[in-house]
């Protein structure tokens, strides 16, 4: 059943292995020169969460949120574009982290992360476990 309401999916409890797991498989795909864009990314969601398109739906928001911050200039803290493919960024795990984390805004509007949250939340999770 896909989601009855813009607060369901704002609710739904997405684990940062879910988003780690989405692009581990995208980078094998690119990395073996095969396609590794939107559609290919719903297609490994879908085959991982066979009987729930809800998650599939809703990790893939969460991955659309991302793009407007790729553009903010806090990203390059945990970003760079990649040496041997213009195409490729290479980004941090704690940015990866952030997308399950970080609840979703919007209402009836398009959905988005609040972009100081987000970035906090990727601050904390780059923090060292310990002090020296």
């Amino acid at each position: 059943m896909l989601f009855d309401s813009i607060k369901a999916i704002q609710e739904l409890k997405i684990e940062p292995e879910e988003i780690l797991y989405l692009m581990q498989e995208m980078t094998k795909r690119h990395d073996m020169n095969e396609q590794a864009d939107w559609y290919t990314s719903i297609a490994i969601l879908a085959e991982r969460y066979p009987s729930d398109p809800d998650r599939t739906f809703c990790i893939s928001e969460r991955m659309r949120c991302l793009l407007p911050l790729m553009k903010d200039a806090r990203m390059r803290g945990w970003s760079f574009e990649s040496w041997d493919d213009p195409e490729c960024t290479m980004t941090n795990e704690a940015v990866f982290r952030a997308i399950a984390k970080c609840p979703l805004r919007g209402g009836s509007e398009r959905m988005r992360f609040d972009s100081d949250e987000f970035f906090q939340i990727v601050l904390e999770d780059s923090k060292p476990d310990a002090n020296a």
